[in-house]
């Protein structure tokens, strides 16, 4: 069973290491926000590609309770140049807003996600595996409806667009 295992281990290992051309993972964490993004993404030309992503950003540090969990498609612009690698990021999806309001307070659990943003990358190997740093400007809408008791029953709604700057540190792998 253990030589099964280790077999397909270095089989899988080695499929990924040749298909790092074509397909690339990115991992990475918020620096000034608690957060988490996990993208894939395929080659479609020499320097473009295009993906799925998920994220989860805790914006509890606000007067607000808001996480906000996204699925988005990942659209990358690239130049690589020997070591290095610049590109350029934008992102669009759905937004899942969940956290503690007040008792007069609802908001709207499924709403818009957007991305921009540019980064670093540090390529350690040929088929560019290595670390990045990334600086973009992430948001997404929210719909609020507000029940106070002084107000008539209809209440009142409002829709914001919450975008906030993210650093964030990751690997790609």
């Amino acid at each position: 069973m253990k030589r099964i295992l280790v077999t397909l281990l270095i089989v899988a290992v080695c499929v990924a290491v040749q298909a790092q051309n074509k397909h690339n993972i990115y991992i990475d964490l918020g620096v000034n926000q608690r957060g988490i993004t996990a993208t894939y993404d395929r080659m479609l030309t020499k320097h473009f590609e295009i993906g799925l992503g998920l994220s989860a950003y805790d914006y509890s540090t606000r007067n607000r309770n808001l996480i906000s969990t996204a699925v988005f498609m990942d659209l990358r612009r690239f130049w690589v140049k020997r070591k290095s690698m610049l590109f350029l990021l934008a992102d669009i999806g759905a937004a899942h807003n969940s956290g503690q309001l007040s008792e007069w307070e609802k908001r709207a659990p499924v709403g818009f996600y957007c991305g921009l943003g540019f980064g670093y990358q540090y390529r350690i190997n040929k088929k560019g595996m290595g670390p990045y740093v990334s600086v973009g400007m992430y948001g997404h809408t929210e719909k609020k409806h507000y029940s106070y008791a002084w107000m008539p029953p209809g209440g009142i709604d409002s829709r914001i667009f919450d975008a906030t700057s993210i650093l964030s540190v990751g690997f790609k792998f």
